[in-house]
């Protein structure tokens, strides 16, 4: 019977592990039921054939803290676990094979034809990310369908793919938005959709399973990535979106409770699986069935494959013939990874008492270095996104692939100078005092529950590969065939030896495992010299018990120096008080404990800058009009000269073009300074770039005077003119003279215009009275006559050459105080003067009617001018 341990039992098991602070953090997460359920199981390689959904379910984490809370779209796995018998033999197989450091979100519900999910989340802070969709065909259930995994991933707009090659794991803007289809994925499929359809059902509700997979959440950060479970939204065929997830649960009948996923197709009851260890009838194979010496390794191709181990080297081998190795892994397997299965039994080795101890060794593929949270992302620079190797149980339907104690990744593993790693696998009463990180050697529990059947000695194993690059030719993806796994796996091969516990303390020599290159865990490059640089501590993320490092740096120069000694943690702060100095600088560590460690790889290069980037050059646009100055207004622009150099003549933090002083319009008159700025993107300002623009928007000052009058045909007449500029200057005189026409009566205008020397203009002008020469008006005034008498009225008018006969005149009266009337004429002749000759106009005036006193007449020529004088009647 598979029964529940407490949490108490389970946290005793976990307390003899001699796991790094990691994963002490996960021991109360890794199996507990949040709301008090039962065990999880979980199927091969990360999925439950049988579990329940939503909330109040378990997760297996490798995380720090519980992470988001499920959810009625999202469920963490989970399973309720009854009797187990052999009787029993429909009791769905709670197949397991978690990697410990990976969390598991898993969604199923019924998808209308023609309808769509839309999740909107965030790329998480961790190694890896995906969603895949599965289906159940040919008896098995679980087989990958279409995936996304995260560097595939297009962000919402402002939002920065974490995962892409260049891109900042940390930047803060990391949103997405990705459909789930119900239609089957197309030759040209449509970006960031997930296409759950399965053959013959495109036209139906279907049964959608999708599970999102979150591997080594950075340090720091919440299970799942430190990020929200992704939101749903459902879009029917018809009608508006739904957007609240309970109303979208509702609508889309989302598993939960005891709902299972489809009941595995594989698995074998517990006589089955006796029948498997022990042998054909009447035989008996050893007590270490199906494990063998040296250890084998398996590819995992597909479900049915399992078997294989067991048929191996026993009278049923030729049966493994018959096996399909189509590649379809089932068990709710990630495509992202290619998995190796071997058994191991601690019968073998020295001790006849089975108190032997399994040490793997294999050189570690390349892979990125995440925990830490390394600033920029460089999948495909290394041979694998990530390794990791777990043990576990059997494969009988009590315990099929179970995890034994845990599972190692890739950081925790130390390698050395040449990049192998040494693993040692035992009980804890018989782990080698050396076999700890401090001495490069990693260490797994073999654990106690063995085949889950009877057997403790028995231990199952599992290597990952996950998103192995093309080019490494090593790697389990590439095994096509059964037996070639040492073949193709080369030195990647996890080669085993069984010793004991005095043999191996004995035999191995205790050095420090090379550490990891040093990378930035906090601030940024470049940075103004405070940043935190950590490093793998030769496969810890913590400290190491009896090792201490020494930090060393370069600069652009070469030569390398001590930056600190005898650090007891694998990381060093430079302060704002003590800030690294400036330049452009890599970084290495070693380790020392009983021996040293080679040092580690280089650093990428991290940028120290206090200084600011040089000024920009200020140039004014175009050319000047005349000796400097620009009519009217003038433009600056500002152009960058470059990031600048460091003290070890590195080139300096990368400007911010965005900061940079805008061209600038100088409209006003007079001589001006302007000067811009630009920052760097460590928001330091450059000095001023300057530059002197002088600007003449102001026309010249021009004053022109003329005289009032001007004497027809006069020669000589001019008006005059005077000019200024205290800008560019006069292109001009500055003053002269204007000859005004005379030939003509009336009024006559001239204008002078003075233009500067960057073409402003100013038109003055003036007017002049053109009149004829007017003499003796008679009567003089003052002069009195006699009522009824005529006044003769008379003058001359002339011009310059002479006099003239051709003009005309009237002639008004007006008493003192009253207004001017026409004359009367003693003659008859209206108010109009006769022209006598020689220019002599005359005018008898009648005075008869006239009141005595004092009257003026007013002589009107048809030059425009009037002309007085004063008579008095007695």
């Amino acid at each position: 019977m598979l029964r529940c341990p407490l949490d108490s039992e389970i946290n005793q098991g976990w307390g003899q592990l001699d796991m790094n602070k990691r994963h002490q953090t996960r021991r109360g997460l890794l199996w507990r039921a949040l709301g008090g359920g039962a065990i999880a199981a979980l199927a091969l390689i990360g999925l439950p054939a049988t579990q329940a959904l939503g909330q109040g379910q378990a997760v297996i984490t490798g995380s720090q803290g519980e992470g988001p809370a499920a959810t009625c779209f999202w469920g963490r796995p989970e399973a309720s676990v009854g009797p187990l018998t052999e009787a029993n033999e429909t009791y769905p197989a709670l197949g397991l094979a978690p990697d410990t450091d990976t969390d598991y979100y898993v969604s199923v519900f019924q998808l209308p034809a023609g309808a769509t999910v839309t999740l909107h989340g965030q790329f998480p802070h961790a190694r890896f990310m995906s969603f895949t969709a599965y289906k159940n065909v040919a008896g098995q259930n679980g087989i990958p369908g279409n995936s996304l995994i995260d560097e595939d991933i297009a962000p919402d707009a402002g939002s920065v793919n974490p995962f892409v090659n260049g891109e900042s794991r940390n930047a803060p803007n990391r949103s997405f938005t990705i459909t789930i289809s119900g239609e089957i994925e197309p030759a040209s499929p449509a970006p960031n959709t997930l296409y759950a359809g399965q053959e013959g059902l495109t036209g139906e509700t279907q049964t959608v399973e999708v599970i999102e997979r979150v591997y080594s959440t950075d340090r720091g950060f919440e299970a799942g990535g430190g990020v929200p479970l992704p939101a749903p939204t459902y879009n029917p065929a018809s009608g508006g979106p739904v957007s609240g997830e309970s109303e979208v649960c509702s609508d889309l009948s989302v598993a939960s409770g005891p709902t299972a996923l489809n009941e595995s197709k594989f698995g074998v009851s517990p006589a089955q699986y006796k029948a498997l260890r022990s042998g054909l009838p009447g035989t008996k194979e050893p007590a270490t069935h199906p494990a063998v010496n040296p250890i084998h390794w398996e590819k995992f191709f597909n479900q049915g494959y399992l078997v294989a181990p067991f048929y191996r080297g026993t009278a049923y081998e030729p049966l493994i013939a018959g096996l399909s190795t189509e590649a379809t892994s089932g068990l709710y397997a990630t495509p992202a990874n290619a998995y190796a299965l071997a058994y191991a039994s601690r019968l073998f080795g020295p001790n006849p008492e089975g108190q032997n101890i399994l040490v793997l060794h294999a050189k570690m593929p390349t892979h990125p270095d995440t925990y830490e949270g390394n600033t920029v992302s460089e999948d495909g620079a290394t041979q694998v996104r990530y390794w990791s190797l777990c043990n576990y149980t059997g494969i009988s339907k009590g315990a099929l692939l179970e995890p034994n104690s845990a599972c190692l990744f890739d950081q925790e593993v130390p390698t050395n100078s040449s990049g192998y790693y040494t693993v040692v696998i035992s009980l804890s009463q018989d782990r080698p005092a050396n076999a700890r990180p401090g001495c490069g050697v990693a260490w797994m529990n073999w654990g106690t529950r063995g085949d889950g059947e009877g057997r403790p000695d028995l231990d199952a194993l599992i290597v990952r590969n996950q998103l192995s690059s093309p080019s490494f030719a090593q790697s389990i993806e590439k095994v096509q065939h059964p037996g070639e796994e040492e073949a193709v796996m080369g030195e990647y091969y996890p080669h085993g030896t069984y010793e004991t516990q005095q043999e191996f303390e004995a035999n191995y020599t205790c050095a420090p495992a090379t550490p990891g290159s040093p990378h930035l865990m906090s601030g940024s490059s470049p940075n103004k010299g405070a940043f935190t640089l950590a490093w793998s501590a030769g496969g810890e993320a913590e400290s190491v018990e009896g090792v201490t490092f020494t930090l060393q740096h370069k600069d652009h120069n070469g030569g390398w120096a001590t930056v600190a000694a005898g650090l007891t943690k694998p990381e060093y702060t430079f302060t704002e008080g003590s800030p690294e100095a400036e330049g452009t600088w890599t970084y290495r560590v070693k380790a020392s404990g009983e021996s040293e460690s080679a040092y580690s790889g280089e650093s990428g290069e991290v940028k120290v800058e206090r200084a600011g980037p040089p000024a920009p050059t200020a140039t004014t646009v175009g050319s000047p009009v005349y000796e400097g100055w620009y009519r009217d207004s003038a433009e600056v622009e500002f152009s960058a000269n470059g990031a600048g150099t460091l003290p070890d003549e590195s080139e300096g933090a990368a400007l911010q073009p965005s900061s940079l002083t805008e061209k600038s319009t100088v409209s006003t008159t007079g001589t001006h300074t302007v000067c811009g700025t630009i920052e760097n993107v460590l928001g330091e300002t450059s000095g001023e770039g300057c530059t002197t623009v002088k600007v003449d928007a102001t026309p010249p000052t021009l004053t022109v005077s003329c005289p009032a009058t001007a004497e027809l045909d006069a020669s000589g007449a001019t008006a005059s003119y005077s000019a200024s500029d205290g800008q560019s200057g006069l292109a001009s005189s500055p003053a002269g003279r204007i000859a005004i026409p005379t030939g003509s009566l009336g009024e006559q205008s001239v204008s002078e215009t003075a233009s500067d020397n960057v073409g402003n203009e100013t038109t003055r002008s003036c007017a002049t009275d053109v009149v004829y020469a007017f003499s003796k008006l008679k009567p003089v005034n003052g002069k009195e006559f006699k009522v009824g008498k005529a006044v003769a009225v008379s003058f001359h008018l002339g011009d310059a050459l002479g006099y003239v006969t051709d003009g005309s005149a009237t002639l008004e009266i007006a008493p003192e105080g009253g207004s001017f009337t026409p004359a009367t004429s003693a003659t008859d002749s209206g108010d109009k003067f006769a022209n006598m000759r020689r220019g002599l106009y005359s005018y008898s005036l009648s005075t008869t009617g006239l009141a005595k006193g004092s009257y003026t007449l007013r002589v009107n020529v048809s030059d425009g001018t009037a002309h007085t004088t004063r008579i008095t009647i007695k």
